[in-house]
């Protein structure tokens, strides 16, 4: 087999992939290991593919469910809320002052 330039190529199973550096079954269809992208709402399993909401519960919701009263949320939004305020502000303590 011939390149567009002219070059002989011989493609093996051994080949280096130009692409990721790794061997050719690395292209194929190997194992499939990608995350799966969630595209069902997890109250009411309908889709919701683009327009789907992420909690910070981890979990994606349509449009009807998407705020946590509605889904029976997990997260622990008044603690998140407290550690963000300690964050922001820290104690302020003055110096020790020498009486008199």
């Amino acid at each position: 087999m011939q390149s567009p330039y002219g070059h002989e190529i011989q493609l093996s199973l051994e080949t280096k992939s130009a692409f990721c550096g790794l061997s050719w079954s690395c292209v194929g269809g190997g194992d499939k290991s990608e995350p799966k992208v969630p595209n069902r709402c997890m109250s009411c399993n309908k889709k919701v593919g683009l327009t789907g909401f992420r909690c910070k519960c981890g979990s994606t919701f349509c449009g009807a469910h998407r705020y946590p009263e509605k889904h029976e949320c997990t997260f622990d939004f008044k603690a998140s809320g407290r550690d963000a305020i300690a964050k922001a502000n820290p104690v302020v303590k003055a110096d020790k002052l020498d009486r008199l």
